[in-house]
């Protein structure tokens, strides 16, 4: 279907627990101890706030450039995708109109549009008063197929922008291990996060900011004053057809930004106390977030991809899959070799022999292992129904692992089955009628219908479409997931990337009678983690081997890329820091 951290133990002291007499002497004297660290180290702070605060070392003219952007008629920015990104193809140009306005509060924000075309499709998305919609066009006749509200969690927070920019952090040098060098003559480098994301960009006196650097894209500004001509008007931004801007809902609650969380507060306060120690001790600042690459510190492994439901074509590996795992071969650094399975997983269920079969065959030669049940240097690397296949190969005795010496890695697997093959076997089977034919077209296009042995395979563990036996296979597959997995990546948003799966995925979680909104369109987070623990699973792509991503079902396959923005959006990322 394309398209962890250590447990902490808390101690509590109580004053009946402490029975000797030296020992609460020994506590009495050490107070004054204690506070009079405490209040050298407040001392300390106040000096380093002073210091940081007053000296030019730290002072840029960011608020100049941004009281120049609130007096402009508009904000024009093209974003282009560097060579090595894996956010979007590098020949891809998004273009931008920002038009500035003052929200409730009185703070600078923006209505503004941006747009791409990709594969003889338009894509424009608008944002218009704290609402936003995204229409899809034909690039050459302009007619539009699509015309949707865009929700919260599919927007970047941009009404932080201003204040992220306005408290950026002067740097020496972006350092070594960043993908790109930016000329500063006779000003500073600016280093600001924004969703997370590191951009630097130079700061002259008396000059405007005109070009913005990240590690995946690159952005052009340029500012449109009043009597500028060819400027649309703030008008063009109005939903079109009968659709209305209302419907949507707001992307931010109308409100002064949120204060700053303490972590917030102490982690700038911590990087400007040690900004403060390297200017006076001559040691350059660099931008603070490492480079995005991950090292393969437990060496590359043969990586072996095993694909999902919805396939019919039955045929040798292949060294590319693009249509299913996009071009993951050129971006896979811990991969020595990667080969790609390609097999009917339309007419197969994944616990019959022929799929197990077949990719033991395939992994085996990738590997060499004298005993198939103990696979060295290989990764497999399943996505959906795939990781099915693998438990089911080693509970058949067919292959399997050794867990020390090699990985698992799980994208998006339906380890106690899928409610939206449940739903579709009822309406995907023959005989079955009344249903709406967009549905069904739409249950064709991720590969449910039609309702053949695979989807079958797949009906949610202990719903209406299962039985005992096939609960059975799932009790299996949960078990040796649970032990064996080493790495697993989950969905939680059926819209994902916005890409062209999007609004399938959106329909098929609406309709598919998941248990909660935690699911990625087609499998829910509890049938993905399988017996993994909740707790183990972050949001960020650098925390660790368990990811809760704001991905669809498809992109988690790699196809779409990483996002733009936001640490829960990078699967390629996460990907390649779990070897």
């Amino acid at each position: 279907m394309p398209a962890s951290p250590l447990p902490t133990t808390q101690y509590e002291l109580r004053d009946d627990t402490i029975q000797s007499t030296t020992t609460r002497s020994h506590w009495r004297w050490t107070k004054p101890l204690v506070a009079t660290f405490a209040f050298a180290g407040c001392a300390a702070a106040v000096a380093v706030g002073i210091y940081s605060a007053r000296s030019p070392a730290f002072q840029h003219d960011t608020k100049d450039f941004l009281d120049d952007v609130a007096k402009a008629k508009a904000l024009q920015v093209t974003f282009k995708p560097r060579q090595d990104s894996a956010s979007a193809p590098s020949d891809l140009t998004f273009k931008g109109l920002l038009f500035p306005r003052q929200d409730a509060s009185g703070k600078l924000a923006f209505d503004g549009r941006i747009s791409y075309v990709h594969v003889k499709q338009r894509y424009n998305f608008t944002l218009i008063d704290d609402r936003g919609y995204v229409t899809i066009e034909d690039a050459e006749t302009g007619k539009i197929v699509r015309n949707d509200c865009l929700k919260k969690e599919n927007v970047p927070p941009i009404q932080s922008f201003t204040s992220s920019l306005a408290n950026g952090r002067v740097i020496d040098r972006v350092g070594a291990s960043a993908t790109f060098d930016i000329p500063c003559t006779n000003g500073k480098l600016v280093e600001f996060l924004f969703a997370n994301e590191p951009y630097v960009f130079c700061s002259k006196t008396g000059q405007a900011v005109d070009t913005i650097h990240g590690d995946d894209m690159e952005a052009s500004l340029a500012l449109l004053e009043a009597g500028s001509e060819g400027v649309p008007s703030k008008d063009s931004l109005v939903r079109p057809g009968a659709a209305s801007i209302d419907e949507c809902q707001p992307l931010a609650d109308g409100n002064s930004p949120a204060a700053p969380s303490t972590r917030t507060v102490a982690t700038a306060f911590a990087q400007r106390s040690l900004d403060t120690i390297s200017v006076l001790t001559g040691k350059p600042r660099e931008r603070r977030m490492e480079s995005a690459t991950c090292t393969c510190a437990g060496g590359k492994k043969a990586c072996l991809f095993v694909h999902g439901l919805g396939e019919t074509y039955d045929g040798p590996e292949a060294n590319s899959f693009p249509a299913y795992f996009g071009d993951i071969q050129n971006q896979a650094a811990c991969c020595s070799s990667i080969k790609f399975m390609r097999m009917d997983t339309t007419n197969n269920a994944w616990y019959d022999d022929a799929l197990p079969k077949k990719m033991c065959k395939a992994a085996l030669t990738m590997v060499r292992s004298t005993d198939p049940m103990k696979m060295e240097g290989i990764a497999l690397i399943g996505h959906s129904m795939g990781n099915l296949i693998i438990s089911a190969a080693a509970n058949k005795g067919l292959c399997a692992i050794d867990t020390t010496k090699s990985m698992w890695i799980s994208l998006a697997g339906p380890i106690m089955g899928s409610m939206s093959a449940t739903t579709a076997m009822s309406m995907c089977s023959p005989g079955s009628g009344g249903f709406s034919s967009a549905k069904v077209s739409m249950l064709t296009a991720v590969g449910f219908c039609p309702a053949k042995a695979s989807l079958q395979s797949l009906v949610f563990k202990g719903s209406s479409g299962s039985n005992a036996n096939l609960d059975s296979l799932y009790n299996s597959a949960m078990q040796y997931y649970s032990k064996t997995v080493n790495s697993n990546i989950c969905g939680v948003s059926p819209v994902g990337l916005v890409s062209k799966n999007s609004a399938m995925y959106a329909a098929l979680a609406a309709f598919s009678g998941h248990a909660s909104r935690d699911n990625d369109g087609a499998v829910h987070f509890d049938s993905c983690r399988a017996q993994v623990p909740s707790s183990n699973y972050q949001t960020s792509w650098s925390s660790g081997n368990f990811y809760r991503a704001s991905l669809n079902h498809a992109d988690m396959s790699f196809s779409n890329g990483n996002g733009w923005w936001g640490d829960d959006r990078k699967p390629i990322k996460w990907f390649n820091c779990q070897f």
